[in-house]
């Protein structure tokens, strides 16, 4: 059984280290220079609406009404890109 403290593991929503970093060196000359992973990708749900009822979704009791005002979309999107 993995440590959830374990720097593997604490980096990724599928929980598994994110291989791809490997393949961008400007991004693994930031770790070894701060000791720290930063953000290399946003998996982002502007809402929660959704007219489904799947017996196995992970979001079952979600506010379905739940979603991201246009503009500060639009900043946000601004900020990470």
């Amino acid at each position: 059984m993995k440590n959830r403290d374990d720097i593997k593991y604490s980096y990724s929503s599928a929980n598994i280290f994110p291989m791809k970093i490997f393949r961008n060196y400007d991004l693994i000359n930031f770790i070894l220079k701060h000791k720290m992973i930063i953000p290399y990708h946003l998996q982002f749900n502007p809402t929660n609406k959704c007219n489904f009822n799947c017996s196995f979704c992970s979001c079952s009791n979600r506010d379905r009404e739940l979603e991201f005002d246009f503009r500060d979309l639009k900043i946000l999107i601004n900020l990470l890109i």
